[in-house]
């Protein structure tokens, strides 16, 4: 049984966070684990990610408690994670 590992994609749009994680999960595969990628688009490169054998699960759409009037300024990463449920 080989050891699985969750890859997650916290934010973002585009593919750029994907073809990163698949990179990621491809030098992860070599090296004996399990690698199962959870994003929000399961639709997003689903073939290129079914192709290699990797299992994909859905995640919550984010939720921002931002102030919606006023521009928010992240300068942290805990400012991020504070203003998501």
């Amino acid at each position: 049984m080989s050891k699985r590992i969750l890859l997650a994609w916290e934010m973002g749009g585009g593919l750029g966070h994907t073809r990163r994680l698949l990179v990621l999960a491809d030098a992860l595969k070599a090296k004996g684990y399990e690698p199962i990628l959870a994003q929000r688009t399961i639709h997003t490169l689903a073939d290129e990610v079914r192709e290699r054998g990797y299992k994909m699960i859905p995640i919550p759409t984010q939720i921002s408690l931002a102030p919606r009037n006023q521009p928010f300024r992240a300068m942290t990463y805990a400012d991020i994670i504070a203003i998501t449920r």
